[in-house]
């Protein structure tokens, strides 16, 4: 038996889910163009935790709902395309060290 959910008169949630949504997708914008990409991949992982419980993108809050799910998908995908950015500008300042060291 499904728990009763609490839904919002429609013209308030969409104010809500627009802000929400547009500030968890402006942070992974600017964390893009400021070369930020754990703190994009942090964002991406926030906006599929949002979708996941049904605060965004979703007509009703509960826990992985069907309507909401190709979201949480997406906002992973976003993250793990950040997290592979990341891992190689992790490493590049101990090859860059390397490098240098070989030519000494």
């Amino acid at each position: 038996m499904r728990s009763p959910v609490y839904v919002l008169p429609r013209a308030e949630q969409n104010a809500k889910v627009i802000a929400i949504s547009s500030m968890v997708w402006g942070g992974i914008a600017i964390f893009a163009i400021t070369d930020k990409p754990l703190r994009g991949a942090i964002a991406g992982a926030a906006g599929a935790a949002l979708s996941l419980f049904g605060i965004i993108h979703s007509p009703t809050v509960g826990f992985a709902l069907d309507s909401s799910m190709q979201f949480v998908y997406s906002y992973l995908m976003v993250a793990a395309i950040f997290a592979d950015k990341y891992m190689p500008d992790k490493n590049a300042p101990l090859a860059k060290l390397q490098e240098k060291d070989a030519k000494a």
